[in-house]
């Protein structure tokens, strides 16, 4: 008889790194492990037991939604697309909360769920925080801050893009003058040049007054 699926346990709350096992609940499984075949994605779920109406197995670590399953047993497999989802990426923590507005600070975010293969991670609305090689983890990352001001949020984007259901906001350093040059003899008039010196400016285009 040919196999059906009917429904697959821990849809859109399973870990994407592949330690929490999954049953997969229908008929004509069988009970050999040899014959049993189970995909999720095209991507092999590592089998652990078979009854003839349930199938154990452990996802192949990845992330994505309406993931397509099918069973195959002894070469039969089930007409019916059953889809099944990861948990989407969660951020959880930073490193640090307050940032030089110049940028280029390794930020290390720290989270679950950002799965296996590399995603993107941007400050919002839409500025990339450039990876640092090799540290995409399942729930870790470390990315180079670009420059900017103000307070912002951390998005994950997993590698299926998926978007992180929670965001972690930071700040840009509040800017700081130190000096200001000539301080004396200024024309009242105006059209003269003052040097203000300090810190956290950033870079983008000043106001005039």
């Amino acid at each position: 008889a040919i196999p059906s699926v009917s429904s697959v346990s821990g849809d859109g709350s399973t870990n994407t790194d592949g330690t929490e096992a999954i049953t997969i609940s229908g008929v004509n499984f069988g009970t050999s492990t040899s014959v049993v075949e189970v995909t999720i994605d095209d991507e092999l779920c590592e089998i652990e037991s078979v009854a003839d109406d349930a199938i154990v197995c452990y996802p192949y670590p990845s992330a994505g939604q309406n993931l397509v399953v099918v069973v195959t047993v002894d070469g039969q497999s089930d007409a019916d697309s059953v889809t099944w989802s990861f948990a989407d990426p969660t951020v959880s923590d930073i490193s640090f909360s307050n940032a030089p507005t110049a940028g280029g600070s390794v930020l290390t975010i720290t989270g679950s769920n950002f799965g296996r293969a590399v995603g993107a991670v941007t400050i919002q609305p839409d500025i990339a925080c450039t990876l640092k090689s090799g540290t995409w983890t399942h729930a870790s990352i470390q990315c180079y801050l670009p420059a900017g001001h103000g307070q912002q949020t951390i998005e994950i984007t997993t590698s299926a893009g998926v978007e992180s259901s929670s965001g972690v906001t930071f700040n840009y350093n509040a800017p700081e003058v130190t000096s200001v040059t000539p301080r004396t003899g200024i024309l009242t008039e105006g059209e003269q040049t003052l040097t203000i010196s300090g810190s956290d400016f950033s870079t983008e285009e000043p106001c005039s007054n």
